[in-house]
């Protein structure tokens, strides 16, 4: 039941936004997000664990809503997302190698979905947030994912216990700083175009690393 597989972190990985899109979303909705901002603290504090991803994905809600966030709004931002050239070829020519492909990201699932269009049909599991929507097109609440930060580590290990897998088996490939827990799996790492990494030249973290991709397609040569 063993298997190949690659874990893709989004933002900054599959596209060329540097900035994630959690924080687009609160600058577009005319939030700070500078030191010391409810935003800032906020975020500090889930990353701190005084609160639970769902408690900060529930405080977030509550903001939006304020904000007036609608499902069009929420669409209408994702258009600023560029997916990484290269992409679709890369991604047909790793399941011709045999590899079953994952997106695990911090990211909002309605976006990944609107972004990647048809080329979801390339990966095996998208884990995201889930933002949900009334009727009216209204934002309801947030499921939060269970897989981002720390989380990411968790689906790693889960993946390796039920295809009976061993992690080593496994790549991460992920740009930044809440990707740096998988390395606690065991599995092989490669860090593209980093950003806010705090380990990125830490090769117990971050096995391999390309600094300046411009096409994914540069990522093949890691992948036999």
């Amino acid at each position: 039941m063993c298997m190949k597989a690659i874990f893709f972190d989004f933002d900054g990985t599959l596209t060329y936004t540097s900035l994630n899109f959690w924080k687009k979303l609160w600058l577009v909705l005319g939030y700070d997000i500078k030191p010391g901002s409810y935003y800032k603290n906020l975020f500090n504090d889930a990353m701190a664990d005084k609160l639970t991803h769902q408690q900060w994905v529930d405080k977030c809600c509550r903001k939006f809503q304020d904000a007036g966030l609608t499902k069009e709004m929420l669409l209408d931002l994702s258009k600023t997302i560029s997916l990484m050239d290269g992409l679709e070829e890369t991604m047909q020519e790793l399941q011709k190698r045999g590899y079953r492909l994952f997106i695990v990201s911090g990211n909002i699932r309605q976006v990944l979905d609107e972004v990647l269009g048809e080329k979801t049909k390339y990966f095996d599991g998208i884990y995201a947030n889930d933002f949900i929507f009334d009727e009216d097109g209204d934002l309801e609440h947030i499921v939060g994912t269970k897989y981002d930060n720390q989380g990411k580590a968790r689906l790693i290990k889960l993946m390796s216990e039920l295809t009976e897998t061993p992690v080593q088996e496994f790549w991460f490939v992920g740009n930044g700083g809440n990707d740096e827990w998988v390395y606690t799996t065991g599995c092989k790492t490669l860090l593209i175009n980093p950003y806010d990494t705090k380990q990125h030249n830490n090769k117990n973290v971050w096995h391999k690393q390309i600094t300046k991709l411009t096409t994914l397609t540069q990522i093949l040569p890691f992948f036999d």
